[in-house]
């Protein structure tokens, strides 16, 4: 149960939900803390600091790019929630059933690196870091977890960073050869749902439901405060309106989203944009910046190719 109160501490208003987070009963208003503490989207699922979750089928949108606990069966459930226990745990990062594996998974990190670096601390804490944040990289659609990273990395704060960076380096090195496949390959439909301007077009804007970039869940910053190719984006799906996740999809098309679906073809991107498949999901992609530059240029390019999009009909 949630409760809302007001400036006197009297209840203003509450909300009861079953295991998995359905609301069962009342509502808030007052916040969008939710389920668990947690922040609800406009599209109905909950943001747990690195994934998405959809309480009405119990399960992440996304895969875990981490098994935070091998000696737990369901850790291998990659879209599953809270070890498929939520009476017992509340899986607070979108990593781990609970926080100590969370923190287990850290001091994994942190032994690895200290006996690789011959006893160095500072090397082990590092590591720790490093682990963390490529788990965080690597997710894509949700990006980094500063909670568990500071959490678990401590002293290593000061590193992590230059960690990050690191970690986005060694992907950009790898990714850069799918980039240059895409366009081998020719170009690609990409598809997109989203809200319909008063003028037909898809809304411009800085939501999951708008065409546009989110800093901080679909993109990150660099140190250098640019964005750079290989590190994430606006998510697409690739070929077929049905590869899009089924809260995406309006009901004409199966799904249990509100907009509509939009497509457009990755050689109307424009210069400063570029599609990457997704190397692990292949019903899944990014229209990220093809070079390094400010957050706000790259925002300026997505919603630079409002025209280009069109409406999809089933």
């Amino acid at each position: 149960m949630s409760l809302a109160t007001d400036s006197s501490g009297q209840v203003a208003s509450q909300q009861e939900f079953d295991p998995w987070g359905k609301v069962r009963l009342g509502s808030i208003s007052q916040t969008t803390m939710n389920y668990t503490g947690q922040r609800l989207d406009g599209t109905g699922l909950l943001f747990y600091n690195t994934r998405y979750y959809d309480p009405q089928v119990g399960k992440f949108v996304s895969s875990d790019s981490i098994v935070p606990n091998p000696a737990n069966p369901q850790a291998f459930n990659k879209y599953g929630y809270a070890y498929d226990n939520p009476l017992i745990h509340t899986d607070p990062t979108g990593h781990c059933g609970d926080f100590l594996d969370c923190l287990a998974t850290g001091a994994a990190g942190f032994v690895e690196g200290f006996m690789a670096s011959g006893g160095n601390p500072l090397a082990g804490v590092g590591a720790a870091a490093v682990e963390l944040t490529f788990s965080a990289v690597n997710d894509g659609f949700f990006n980094d977890s500063p909670d568990i990273l500071h959490t678990v990395a401590g002293a290593a704060s000061p590193i992590i960073n230059e960690a990050l960076k690191a970690g986005r380096g060694a992907n950009s090195g790898g990714g850069g050869s799918e980039t240059q496949n895409d366009v081998a390959n020719g170009p690609t439909t990409l598809y997109h749902s989203m809200r319909m301007d008063s003028n037909g077009k898809p809304a411009l804007g800085d939501t999951a439901r708008t065409l546009g970039a989110r800093l901080g869940s679909d993109i990150n910053e660099d140190s250098d405060n640019f964005v750079q190719p290989n590190t994430g984006g606006v998510s697409v799906s690739p070929e077929d309106p049905n590869n899009l996740p089924s809260f995406r999809r309006p009901p004409e098309f199966g799904g249990t989203g509100k907009d509509p679906v939009w497509k457009i073809s990755s050689d109307k991107l424009g210069d400063n944009l570029l599609y990457r498949q997704d190397p692990d999901n292949s019903q899944h992609g990014f229209i990220e910046p093809s070079k390094k530059m400010s957050f706000e240029q790259y925002q300026e390019s997505i919603w630079n190719t409002q025209d280009s999009w069109e409406l999809v009909n089933p």
